[in-house]
Order: structure tokens, then C-alpha cells, then sequence
């Protein structure tokens, strides 16, 4: 409220983030009760993988948005990418530039409403349009695979987790639709986004590094770059107490990141 009211940070230019998925959805929770009038772009909202190395994720991304004035940059930016990892893989598109191949997927008619079905269908369409056969090339079929296995268990443990619709293509388009409200997410899921206010949360040892992590300190390093280089204007970094208190180990919770211990910033204490 502090960057809405006072700095003038519009709430589609803030997110909120932290190590785990587990303290993401408590979190957005407790905010959707306690601010009702602002809108939260939270966990559960990308119904499928959200690998952004993947190279069917990519294709995704133009799969599942319409064409329109507003996005014809940004997708043909996207089509530019999809076709140089395609050169790079192997794939012949010499005679392919981004706004023919943009044609192309624009042009593709599938009557779907499950989503991971829309997307095979559609991924199925590219490749015959551009002569791909899965099987020869090793890293695309990869992809492909993985993409589908990771999403077709995220889609089951979201239905598990009472949302049984979350399949349906309307909530797969959802995921690339312009950002409204303030976004929720961990701190992996921001890589590659930029927002004006970042406000980091759990920055607390065994979550940054993590507690089973074999080379934590340097992970945890290029954890906390994610997390800063995120923000233009603002960034938070929030290390709270009481997170599994223990009676003599821990009387206070879990104790702050180390590497936020070893900066000299002028922290203040609440």
C-alpha cells in the first residue's frame, strides 16, 4: 500500500515473491482477504509448464494469444525467437521471416477447449507447415515431451487441488493476456519479467540457499540477482521472523539469508 498510495506505483507494476511455491499461496490468500478492492495475478494461473528455456513454451506463448494491434510487436518478436532456435537446432528456415511464419500460425483454425489438446494440435499444425519431423531432431522432441509431461502433471495436481477446470483453453490464454492487478509468484517465476516495485519475502536460510541444496551459497547468489535485477524502481527484501519457530534452536524462526547478513544496508527492523 506504502508503493500504491504513497510512491504512485501502479499495482499492475508490482509483484510479490518468494523462494517457494507454499508460502506463495498462503500469502496471496491472506492479501485477497485483506485488500478486496485490489486485483492479484497469483500461484494456479499458468495451468501448463511455465519453462521459459523450453522451445514449445516459446511457440506457446504466440499459440495462445490473438492477433491484434497491441500485440503484433511482441509476437513477432517471438516468431523471430522461435526461428532462430529452430536454425539452431538443425531446422531448415531459410526461406521463413518472422511475419511469414506469424501468417502461418495466425492462419491455423482449432476448435479445441481442452488446452494441452489445443496446444499439441497446434505444435502437430507447425511442424507439417514447416516440414519437422519430431524424431530427427532430438532437441525439439525433448522439448515437446517434457513439455507435456510437466504440464499434464501440474494440470492434475491443480485439479486435485479443487479447480477442476484449470485444462480449459480460456484459462491457458489467460496465462499471455495483459498483466492485471499486482503479480504473485516465486522468485524462478519472474526470471525474464520486470516491474517497477519488487518485494521479496522468506529471504530466510533453508529456503535461500535451500536446506538440501549441495552448492547453496552460489545458488542462493544467483537466486537474489533474480530477485533484484527484477525491479526498476523499488525492491523489498523482506527476511521475517517466526517461520518454524523451534523452542531452543530457533526461538525467533528461521534466521535471515546469510548473504543479506554480510551487506552493511540500514535495515529496518518491525
Amino acid at each position: 500500500m506504502y508503493n500504491i498510495e504513497k510512491a504512485g506505483i501502479s499495482p499492475n507494476e508490482i509483484c510479490i515473491t518468494a523462494p517457494q511455491w507454499v508460502h506463495i499461496a498462503s500469502i496471496t490468500r491472506k492479501l485477497i482477504i485483506r485488500l478486496p478492492d485490489l486485483s492479484f495475478d497469483g500461484p494456479g494461473m499458468a495451468p501448463f509448464s511455465r519453462d521459459i528455456d523450453n522451445f514449445w513454451f516459446k511457440v506457446s506463448r504466440v499459440a495462445l494469444t490473438e492477433p491484434s494491434p497491441f500485440m503484433y510487436v511482441r509476437r513477432l518478436r517471438w516468431t523471430k525467437e522461435i526461428l532462430n532456435e529452430l536454425d539452431s537446432a538443425g531446422v531448415d528456415v531459410s526461406n521463413m521471416t518472422s511475419k511469414k511464419f506469424l501468417r502461418i500460425c495466425n492462419s491455423l483454425e482449432i476448435i479445441e477447449t481442452d488446452g494441452l489438446t489445443y496446444l499439441r494440435t497446434f505444435f502437430n499444425q507447425i511442424c507439417e507447415n514447416l516440414k519437422i519431423v519430431l524424431p530427427n531432431f532430438p532437441l525439439l522432441d525433448e522439448h515437446f515431451n517434457s513439455f507435456f509431461a510437466s504440464s499434464e502433471s501440474r494440470i492434475q495436481r491443480l485439479i486435485d487441488e479443487g479447480n477442476p477446470y484449470i485444462g480449459d483453453i480460456e484459462n491457458f490464454r489467460k496465462v499471455f493476456r495483459q498483466r492485471d492487478g499486482i503479480t504473485v509468484s516465486t522468485i524462478h517465476g519472474t526470471k525474464g519479467e520486470e516491474y517497477d516495485t519488487v518485494i521479496g519475502f522468506g529471504l530466510l536460510d533453508g529456503y535461500v540457499p535451500h536446506f538440501n541444496d549441495n552448492n547453496g551459497l552460489e545458488n542462493s547468489k544467483k537466486l537474489l540477482y533474480v530477485l533484484a535485477s527484477r525491479a526498476r524502481k523499488n525492491l523489498h527484501l523482506i527476511s521475517e521472523r517466526n517461520r518454524n519457530v523451534h523452542k531452543f534452536y530457533a526461538p525467533d524462526g528461521k534466521a535471515p539469508t546469510s548473504h543479506l547478513i554480510d551487506y552493511n544496508f540500514e535495515y529496518s527492523n518491525i
